[in-house]
């Protein structure tokens, strides 16, 4: 597969659009804004973002998905930072109730 191809500029969890969220927008302003867009990526939202009522649609749906994702990751590194720092504990505590199974 040729590395410019739109497939290899489409994360999966964008590529699967039933995973994109859709949200609603409930007293929300819109602002008209410009961004300028490669020739490839705009033909991959041509070809992923059919679903979609158009561009503009399509692009926020995949940057709320996004930011989604970089929030979840944010979390994760905070909980693993929080299970690192008590590893030693826990892992003292799985021993002790260990020591309290009966063996065969």
């Amino acid at each position: 597969m040729d590395k410019s191809s739109p497939d290899n500029l489409c994360p999966g969890f964008l590529c699967s659009l039933e995973f994109i969220p859709h949200r609603r927008y409930i007293g929300s302003m819109k602002v008209k804004t410009s961004i300028t867009l490669s020739n490839q990526l705009i033909e991959a939202i041509e070809e992923y973002g059919q679903p979609f009522k158009n561009r503009s649609d399509f692009i926020e749906a995949a940057i709320w998905a996004f930011i989604d994702m970089i929030k979840r990751e944010r979390q994760n590194a905070r909980d693993i930072k929080i299970i690192n720092k008590n590893a030693d504990r826990l892992n003292a505590e799985a021993l002790d109730t260990l020591d309290y199974q009966v063996h065969p």
